[in-house]
């Protein structure tokens, strides 16, 4: 592609510039890059009440930066502008122009612009969040913004306006660098489904006999913290905590490396203490020293840390992290397994982690060690693969013609094909990471995707600010102003959104994916529901513990309730339809038809895999769900390695019971990892030499097809759903949850299979599970509801 990148330097260089610059290098080695760099220090060196006058107004429109933004496109023709900052000198008016030029547009998010005036959420010593809900009167008051309360007033005033003219809501795409970032923008008013996370990328630039050496820490214990020395970065916290620590441990020392407003403050300081060094801003081979000596790395933030390259630098040279679980720091530091996390500003935490990690060189070692193969993941081939995919997509979507569909149909008077009917989805109910909808949403976005792609139907989805959104080809969508994360937020709109949303013209059809009906159901005749499972029952009559007794009765009185009122039913397997009629069977409710449909894989548009490069490690996505036996797994895993010694790597993907913990950090084997944004995963799967699902019970089990269709083979627990849905291809890889042996047999198992004989099983349930067949037989029930009606 050719790609037009902004970037409006700062006063004082920073973190976001050296980022900046890593990102224009690494684009250039795949595209052609034109960059356009403004720079504030030019407005700092004129003086006067004119010069700053002409500023301000040019703040907001500054014709001179336009026009030459404007020739640029004009004679680059680019497929895509990349902006980062581009304040104050590129201007509000820029982001106008650039949303109305007609070429796509994707915003870097490094810091929290467009949601706070200074980026930081950062005023007098406190957060100020307030900039989320567009209120920024706090940072106003704070003078948050270069120190002035006129300068932040006026920019937080150019800020609301391009709000309220929703110039941000209409930028093509978003790049989060955390999971974090991206939330604090949801909450903001961004459409989840425009942003990606994409963290940086990292080149390592400790080699493995730099990191042997690195390993080879001081002979008494080196906390080292590097980095701007300002308050939000949490110097006052650290040495407090260190004055604790001295009076509680004879040995230890602490550098304070870095510059900035508290230096003198922190030069002060350490004198008092008696094993405390302030050395300076330090780069280049004296940082790698301090680096290479430290025993962890101190990060003690009480602001929100939108990433922190600084995480990246320790890791590079093995070493742990000690973090405050703040911001974007608690995507990229796991506690128990890449260094420790203490509370923000709790300087008793931090002082009782800093005597832990003096205490035992060897977990430090241990954390250092899975922070490096963290670091690893992070190459700049992936970074490109996923800034690839993203961008991609966003560039051709905006290719295409607005009215591409209407075109290539029959309009009828009031305005909708002439051989389609309407069908409204509930998409609200879906939170993915917030409840039990991963599956479901992933499920969701291919068949909606399909059919709208086949033309019988039109779709019209009902989603909130905060939801999973429908898939692009879905133009018609209600966004409900409001989030649906929090609990009792999403059970009123689950139940009152037919009163916010009702609808002209009227659907023929509502449909409910995630397989509840709202109360108010007589606004949603006729109404078709996917079913997928009854776990809630089951996990009420084997883990009662798990969820609150109110819980377990509101959800039974939903689906008792859905049952009951829908006009058709589906499910996704034959399994989970002998659940649905146990349940109806069980609670006296007469037994309707149930229509199974399967379900589509995302993956099934990547093409089969020949002969993938496999690594040493199975996967397992892992969950505090009991009935996923996470748990369960981890013991006998633990278990087999004093016994196995050719046992691969097991790599934990997502979010582990918290009593398992210590066998992990006891594990030579075992991997915990975060969950993985898309590509990330998809390069799990493709890695892997087996994907491990322990559930008791599923209602499909997508992850084996997921699994399957990137070239791996699945080990499942045998009478579940996976044994039904797997078993059209192949029956090897089954086991007993009553007998570890009957596991790691499957594991060899599944292992032994050929690479072309994982590829026909592949592409055998490809053809089994294809999204048009699912979408055909959704169809066929969506007209038969319709014609009942």
């Amino acid at each position: 592609m050719r790609i037009l990148q902004i970037f409006n330097r700062y006063a004082e260089i920073g973190g976001e510039e050296i980022a900046v610059e890593q990102i224009s290098a690494e684009l250039a080695a795949s595209h052609e890059i034109r960059s356009i760099t403004f720079d504030s220090q030019e407005w700092a060196t004129q003086t006067g009440v004119l010069a700053r006058a002409r500023q301000f107004l040019a703040m907001a429109w500054n014709f001179r930066s336009i026009r030459h933004v404007r020739e640029h496109i004009s004679e680059f023709q680019p497929d895509m502008v990349l902006l980062h900052n581009i304040m104050p000198v590129g201007s509000a008016g820029l982001y106008v122009y650039l949303t109305g030029c007609g070429v796509p547009v994707v915003q870097f998010i490094h810091n929290f612009r467009p949601f706070s005036v200074n980026g930081y959420c950062w005023g007098n010593g406190r957060l100020l969040p307030q900039g989320l809900h567009k209120n920024f009167l706090p940072e106003i008051l704070a003078g948050a913004w270069q120190e002035s309360r006129l300068k932040t007033a006026w920019y937080g005033l150019l800020i609301w306006l391009l709000h309220q003219r929703g110039v941000y809501r209409r930028m093509d795409g978003w790049i989060a660098i955390s999971q974090f970032m991206k939330d604090a923008f949801v909450e903001g008013g961004i459409e989840a489904g425009r942003i990606r996370v994409i963290p940086h990328s990292w080149q390592p630039q400790c080699s493995q006999e730099d990191l042997a050496q690195a390993a080879q820490t001081a002979s008494e214990p080196l906390f080292l913290f590097l980095g701007r020395l300002t308050e939000e970065k949490g110097l006052r916290v650290l040495l407090d905590a260190w004055q604790s620590f001295e009076q509680a441990s004879p040995t230890g020392q602490l550098m304070i490396a870095g510059d900035g407003p508290l230096a003198g403050e922190i030069a002060l300081r350490c004198k008092q203490m008696g094993r405390a060094s302030y050395v300076g801003f330090t780069t280049g081979p004296a940082k790698r020293e301090l680096l290479s000596r430290c025993t962890a790395l101190v990060v003690p933030s009480v602001w929100w840390e939108p990433l922190g390259l600084v995480l990246y630098e320790a890791y590079d040279y093995g070493k742990p992290v000690l973090a405050a679980r703040s911001g974007g720091i608690v995507d990229h530091v796991e506690d128990g397994i890449t260094g420790w996390l203490h509370e923000p500003g709790d300087s008793k935490m931090l002082a009782a982690h800093l005597l832990e990690a003096s205490a035992d060189r060897e977990t430090c070692r241990r954390r250092g060690a899975c922070g490096r193969q963290l670091l690893l993941q992070r190459s700049a081939r992936t970074w490109i693969d996923e800034f690839n995919d993203f961008t991609g997509a966003v560039v051709r979507l905006a290719r295409e013609p607005a009215a591409s569909a209407a075109a290539t149909r029959k309009q009828v008077p009031d305005g909708r094909a002439g051989s389609a009917f309407l069908v409204t989805v509930y998409l609200a109910d879906q939170n993915p990471g917030y409840d039990r909808s991963f599956g479901i949403s992933r499920m969701s976005h291919v068949v909606l995707d399909t059919l709208q792609a086949g033309g019988r139907i039109e779709l019209k989805a009902i989603t909130s600010k905060t939801s999973q959104q429908a898939p692009e080809s879905v133009k018609a969508l209600r966004v409900l102003p409001w989030g649906t994360r929090g609990k009792w937020v999403r059970l009123l709109t689950d139940h009152l959104h037919p009163l916010f949303g009702r609808h002209h013209p009227v659907p023929d059809l509502h449909y409910f994916p995630k397989g509840y009906l709202p109360l108010l159901d007589f606004f949603c005749r006729p109404s078709v529901v996917t079913i997928h499972d009854t776990i809630i029952q089951y996990d009420e009559d084997h883990y009662p513990q798990w969820r609150r007794a109110w819980e377990y009765r509101y959800w039974a009185m939903m689906l008792k309730h859905t049952l009951r009122k829908a006009d058709r039913l589906m499910t996704v397997s034959e399994s989970s339809k002998q659940q649905i009629h146990g349940f109806m069977d069980r609670h006296g409710i007469a037994r309707k038809e149930i229509v199974v449909t399967y379900e589509p894989c995302l993956y099934e548009k990547i093409p089969q895999p020949l002969d993938p490069s496999k690594g040493n490690y199975v996967i397992h996505l892992a969950s505090c769900e009991p009935h996923k036996r996470t748990a369960h797994l981890i013991r006998w895993w633990h278990e087999q390695e004093s016994v196995n010694r050719h046992l691969p790597e097991l790599h934990l993907i997502g979010s582990v019971p918290p009593e398992v913990l210590p066998l992990l950090a006891s594990s030579r084997g075992i991997l915990k990892r975060p969950f993985l944004e898309d590509a990330a995963l998809q390069a799990a799967y493709l890695g892997a030499r087996a994907l491990i699902l322990p559930s008791e019970i599923e209602g499909f089990g997508l992850p084996a097809l997921e699994a399957y269709y990137l070239g791996t083979p699945v080990c499942f627990v045998r009478g579940t759903s996976v044994e039904e849905i797997l078993g059209v291809v192949t029956c090897k890889g089954g086991f007993s949850l009553a007998d570890a042996a009957s596991l790691f047999g499957a594991l060899d198992e599944v292992m032994q299979m050929s690479s072309q004989e994982v590829r026909q099983c592949g592409l055998q349930l490809r053809s089994a599970y294809a999204a048009e067949k699912v979408a055909e037989k959704m169809v066929a029930v969506f007209e038969d509801a319709r014609t009942r009606r």
